[in-house]
């Protein structure tokens, strides 16, 4: 056996540990990133199923209204309905144009 393959070995296996521990480090950071990125979704998810709820007891709440306004058979009443309704429907619209990301 050759003397000098011993003293290779070490320099061989440093080598190999050294590139082993760079592997590891860029999984790291993948895997740091693909945390953040799921993180930020998750939010992103949180706030569409707010709005969708906040939308949901809208429609619910004028519904019930022009349920009223209809059995009272009151003009007046479906006149302020129908104000009330576009009041909404333009917050509404501005909040989703400003929370829709440009595509």
């Amino acid at each position: 056996m050759n003397p000098f393959a011993l003293l290779a070995f070490p320099k061989r296996l440093i080598a190999c540990l050294t590139a082993i521990d760079q592997a590891l480090f860029d999984i790291n950071l993948r895997l740091i990133s693909m945390s953040d990125q799921l993180t930020e979704l998750t939010d992103q998810v949180k706030a569409i199923e707010t709005v969708g709820d906040s939308a949901i007891a809208l429609l619910t709440g004028l519904k019930a209204s022009l349920d009223e306004a209809i059995a009272s058979n009151d003009p007046d009443a479906l006149a302020a309905l129908s104000e009330r309704l576009g009041s909404q429907t333009e917050e509404l619209s501005a909040a989703i144009v400003a929370n829709t990301p440009a595509a």
